[in-house]
C-alpha cells in the first residue's frame, strides 16, 4: 500500500520489491520453500495482509496462506547487520550480476526506511545498507544504419509485420520505455499533431513526439485492422472473442522485447537488441545531433541528470571534435 500509494510506484516495480522480500523472507525462514508450491501467488499473499476481506477455504492457496500464518516469524527488531549481509552473500553465491543483488539490497533497504517512517523498530537503519560498486553501465545502442537495416527487413503485407515496424519505429522515434509503449490505446495517441503525453516512472507525465516516419508506420498499421479493441498494439495470430478484455489483446513486454532482438537477428545484426537499446539510441541520435542533456533528460522522463549522462560516456560529440582538431 505504501509503495503504491505514498511512493506512487508503477505495478511492476511494487512486484519487483514484492519478489526481492520474499526472497529476504525464504532466507531466513528457509521453511517456507517446503509449504509454498510453484507458481504461488506472491501479489496475492501480500496484499491479503492489509485486506478487509477474509480469504475463503474455497481458494486453492487457502491451505499454503494457513501455514504461513502459523509460522514463528522473525521479528524486525531481529534484522541486524549480520542477517543483511549473509543475505547479501547468498545472493552473490547465486551466479547473479552485482546490478540485481544490489536491486535485492534496495528493496530490503526500503523495507527498513518504511519502518523508520512508520516508527516500527529495526535491528539496522536502511542507512547503514550499502551498495556494491559495479561496473559502469554499458549502453548498447544502434545506428542509423543498423536501424535502417532492421526495418527494410519487415514485410509491408502482414499485419504482424505492420506492427512490429510500427513498434519498433515508436519506441525510436519517442524513447518510450516497453512498459509504457504497451499501455498506450489508440485515443492516447494523437497522430495529426503527432505528439502526446504519457504517464511514466512514478507517475510522472511528460510529452512525447512522434516523427514523419513513425506516424506513417502506426496509420499503416491500424488501416489494416478491423477490429475494435483499445489498445494501439495487438497481438495477431489467433482469433479473440468481441468481448475480449485489453489486457487479453494486448501485445505485452515480453513479446515486444522478443519481437525486437528476433527482427535484429534477422537483419544480420548479432549484438544483443532489445526495446532498451532502441530508447538508448533515441537518446544517442539526440545527442549526436546536438540536444542538450536537460533535454534529453525531460524526453526520457528521468528523475535524475545523472542518469542521462551515461549516454555521454558513448558518444560525447565534443571530445571527438577536440581529437579530430588537435590530434595529428
Amino acid at each position: 500500500m505504501y509503495l503504491t500509494i505514498t511512493r506512487a510506484m508503477s505495478p511492476r516495480t511494487v512486484e519487483q520489491y514484492g519478489r526481492h522480500m520474499w526472497a529476504f523472507l525464504s532466507f531466513i525462514h528457509p521453511e517456507i520453500r517446503k509449504i509454498v508450491p510453484k507458481g504461488f501467488d506472491l501479489a496475492r499473499f501480500f496484499s491479503l495482509q492489509v485486506s478487509i476481506q477474509p480469504e475463503t477455504s474455497e481458494n486453492a492457496s487457502f491451505e499454503t496462506m494457513k501455514q504461513l500464518k502459523n509460522i514463528w516469524w522473525i521479528k524486525t527488531t531481529q534484522i541486524d547487520q549480520h542477517i543483511c549481509d549473509h543475505f547479501r552473500l547468498s545472493l552473490a553465491q547465486g551466479n547473479i550480476s552485482i546490478t540485481t543483488v544490489n536491486a535485492y539490497m534496495i528493496s530490503l533497504r526500503a523495507f527498513l526506511h518504511f519502518c523508520k517512517k512508520t516508527h516500527i523498530p529495526t535491528g539496522i537503519e536502511f542507512s547503514d545498507i550499502e551498495l556494491q560498486k559495479s561496473q559502469e553501465r554499458k549502453v548498447e545502442f544502434l545506428t542509423a544504419e543498423e536501424l535502417q537495416d532492421i526495418v527494410k527487413n519487415i514485410g509491408t503485407d502482414d499485419i504482424s509485420d505492420l506492427r512490429d515496424r510500427a513498434i519498433i519505429l515508436t519506441i525510436y522515434s519517442t524513447g518510450l520505455r516497453v512498459s509504457e509503449l504497451t499501455a498506450l490505446d489508440i485515443k492516447n495517441v494523437n497522430l495529426d499533431t503527432r505528439e502526446f503525453a504519457i504517464i511514466g516512472k512514478g507517475r510522472k507525465v511528460r510529452v512525447v513526439y512522434l516523427t514523419e516516419w513513425a506516424c506513417e508506420a502506426i496509420w499503416a498499421y491500424l488501416e489494416k485492422r478491423e477490429d475494435h479493441f483499445p489498445p494501439l498494439f495487438l497481438k495477431h495470430g489467433k482469433h479473440f472473442p468481441v468481448d475480449a478484455g485489453a489486457d487479453d489483446v494486448r501485445f505485452d513486454r515480453f513479446l515486444v522485447t522478443k519481437m525486437i532482438s528476433a527482427r535484429a537477428l534477422k537483419a544480420g545484426i548479432v549484438k544483443p537488441v532489445s526495446a532498451h537499446t532502441l530508447r538508448h539510441s533515441f537518446a544517442t541520435t539526440l545527442l549526436w545531433n546536438g540536444a542538450d542533456l536537460r533535454s534529453i533528460q525531460e524526453l526520457l522522463g528521468h528523475k535524475n541528470i545523472a542518469t542521462t549522462q551515461v549516454y555521454t560516456h558513448v558518444t560525447n560529440k565534443q571530445l571527438r571534435e577536440v581529437h579530430q582538431k588537435f590530434h595529428v
